[in-house]
């Protein structure tokens, strides 16, 4: 007996009792590049611990089902054909900003560097790149009218997206491995991609100024080769920065887990914030400018670099308060995203369309 039957039977077997079992086409148009975009232990814990006929697919297999199959397809961004044609019960799924807004991301950016308070995403609510990038994206406004639920994965989403009365689907996570220690280290860690939004450049200077030691998790490295190669040259230049190319889930997680404090300068709004949970999940405490869901993760939300400076060399009296804070928060993140019962969410989500 594999392990999603060994669970079916032993812990689910008072819901399977009356329930009917669904049949759901879940589209996840990077699994098969390996990235699940979320996170990437959504699909696993999707197939262990859903009571439900769960079947995933990305862009390269989605072609060897029939949609008219299944009872619900759940689209997790992307656009095919077949989704304008739907007979199924239809989720579109919003990981990201597949509705916004590059443009408009662009232009906050540069209007922040003169505002005393940042403007964010819900500023506008996607209005300018609503208004630059109408052809692009109508494409995705038809698939989320023609949706019968339209899914997101954060409470700033759903504020992002009122208009769409979307709901909230909790992502799985890996709880039992992201576990707080009080054995914490005097480094700055840093984890994103090799990539302008995310600043890495930013958490560079932080380490500078600061007189601190910093460790950077980087990946996506050959993502534009050439380009990120010499970025990746730049930042090895600064010696109090130890980098971290493409580290494994083991090497990401214990490297947050004995960090002082997780400093993520990023100039995109997160629509979640992976990383900023992980590493509240492991007891350390997130300074981060309040774009996107930040601003209901952590309480340090500096308005600049200089504030940013400032927070990660406060004292050891706001410093404990940053522990108990950020222990109370990984109380609550755990909750959430406890893997079996965030499944569970998902279909009793599924029951509702069926």
């Amino acid at each position: 007996m594999d392990i999603r039957e060994d669970f079916r039977t032993n812990i689910h077997e008072e819901i399977l009792q009356g329930s009917e079992i669904i049949k759901i086409l879940n589209y996840i148009p990077t699994l098969d590049s390996g990235k699940a975009g979320l996170c990437d232990c959504l699909p696993r814990y999707l197939k262990m611990y859903s009571r439900h006929d769960m079947v995933l697919c990305g862009a390269a297999t989605f072609h060897n089902y029939n949609c008219d199959d299944f009872d619900i397809v759940h689209v997790h961004g992307g656009v095919e054909p077949e989704f304008f044609e739907l007979g199924s019960k239809f989720i579109y799924d919003i990981h990201a900003y597949n509705l916004v807004c590059p443009v408009g991301n662009y232009c906050c950016q540069i209007l922040n560097r003169f505002l005393d308070k940042p403007l964010t995403c819900l500023n506008c609510l996607g209005n300018v790149g609503i208004r630059t990038g109408m052809a692009n994206m109508e494409k995705y406004f038809t698939l989320a009218r023609k949706a019968d639920m339209v899914a997101v994965h954060s409470k700033y989403m759903c504020e992002f997206y009122h208009t769409w009365n979307p709901t909230m689907l909790p992502v799985p996570m890996e709880t039992d491995e992201l576990l707080p220690c009080d054995d914490k280290k005097d480094y700055l860690f840093y984890t994103g991609r090799m990539s302008y939004e995310k600043n890495p450049y930013g958490f560079v200077e932080i380490v500078k100024r600061s007189g601190m030691k910093g460790v950077m998790c980087l990946y996506d490295l050959s993502v534009d080769e050439t380009k990120t190669r010499q970025h990746y040259e730049d930042l090895l230049n600064c010696k109090d920065v130890e980098i971290v190319l493409n580290p494994t889930k083991q090497e990401m997680i214990s490297l947050v887990q004995h960090a002082k404090m997780t400093v993520l300068p990023y100039f995109f709004a997160e629509p979640l914030g992976i990383a900023a949970i992980n590493s509240i999940l492991c007891g350390t405490p997130v300074v981060a400018f309040g774009y996107g869901n930040y601003r209901n993760l952590t309480c340090l939300l500096p308005k600049n670099l200089n504030d940013m400076v400032s927070m990660v060399q406060m004292d050891d009296s706001r410093y404990r308060d940053a522990i108990c804070a950020v222990k109370t928060m990984g109380d609550k993140l755990r909750i959430e995203h406890d893997p079996k019962r965030a499944v569970e969410v998902w279909d009793s989500v599924y029951d509702t369309l069926k």
